[in-house]
């Protein structure tokens, strides 16, 4: 199978993983490409510093904490009316009781807790193995690896500090001919397979925040494109561009790779959808792909 991301590779590995199918990816899955991985050592940063902002947007935007997007929104929009604020004070002001049961009381416990039941704490008082049932293969090594540097040292900045600097652990998977072959298509390039599986319900990236705002060069803009400055107006429409052609690219490396079957999937697309491709970014490879089937010439 064919993927765009290399975070598609990694969730499509685990799923399958977890459903009882060998699979063989780039021959690995590296832990700091888990997204929930990644949202764990913001929650650890911020324990270990409760003032740090970036590692609580994190937390709050990972998916694992209630109404977490909403705190996002709400500060955001108070920003910019209010000018300086800070996110940790706005958590404890205007949402009290979220920040005392997930922020306050893990905080008092931290400091009493060893590094590695201190993570089983936050990972079972967020509920994190219900969540992301599709990511436990990531989880349960990154536990492994913490039990394992815990013998060594239990004090958490000496572990971010060894993460951030040189911590680069791969999840071994099995070379077997018989299992499902899972890549990127961009490390698939020069190689070829019997079957391949292409999915094509890919999502052009939208060149906006999911909260509505873009950040450029320091500052924060309404993310529509008659409000931007024209620098950075000027600097969207190439994004746009690149984008386009690296749709153009992947789709020639991917039709390329198949030696006898080339199995392509596209979703069901309605006939509201099909009146205005446009407005609808995960069909635009789609759209792409008809455009060229269309104009082959049949031998």
């Amino acid at each position: 199978m064919l993927l765009r991301r290399n975070q598609d590779v990694a969730e499509l590995s685990s799923y399958l993983i977890s459903k009882g199918f060998r699979v063989l990816g780039t021959s690995f899955l590296k832990l700091k490409e888990s997204p929930l991985i990644n949202s764990l050592i913001c929650a650890l940063k911020f324990f270990n510093y409760p003032e740090d902002e970036i590692a609580l947007f994190g937390i709050l935007n990972s998916g694992f904490i209630e109404k977490g997007e909403k705190i996002l929104n709400d500060f955001l929009n108070f920003k910019l009316k209010k000018g300086e604020f800070n996110l940790v004070k706005f958590v404890k002001e205007y949402y009290p009781e979220i920040w005392q049961k997930n922020f306050e009381e893990p905080l008092q416990i931290f400091r009493f807790c060893a590094l590695y039941d201190f993570c089983r704490y936050i990972i079972n008082l967020w509920q994190i193995e219900e969540k992301r049932p599709q990511e436990l293969v990531y989880l349960y090594k990154f536990l492994s690896f913490i039990l394992q540097f815990s013998k060594e040292t239990d004090d958490l900045e000496e572990f971010l500090e060894y993460w951030d600097k040189y911590f680069d652990e791969e999840i071994e998977l099995p070379q077997d001919e018989k299992a499902i072959k899972v890549f990127t298509i961009h490390s698939a390039k020069g190689l070829e397979f019997k079957n391949v599986i292409l999915p094509l319900d890919w999502s052009e990236k939208d060149y906006k925040s999911e909260l509505g705002f873009v950040f450029y060069n320091g500052e924060i803009y309404k993310a529509r494109k008659d409000r931007l400055p024209p620098e950075v107006k000027e600097q969207w429409y190439l994004n746009k561009f690149e984008i386009k052609l690296e749709l153009l690219n992947l789709l020639y490396v991917a039709f390329t790779r198949a030696i006898e079957n080339l199995y392509i999937l596209i979703p069901e697309i309605s006939e509201n959808i099909k009146k205005d491709l446009n407005k609808y970014h995960k069909y635009q490879v789609i759209d792409i792909f008809n455009e060229i089937y269309s104009n082959l010439e049949v031998f």
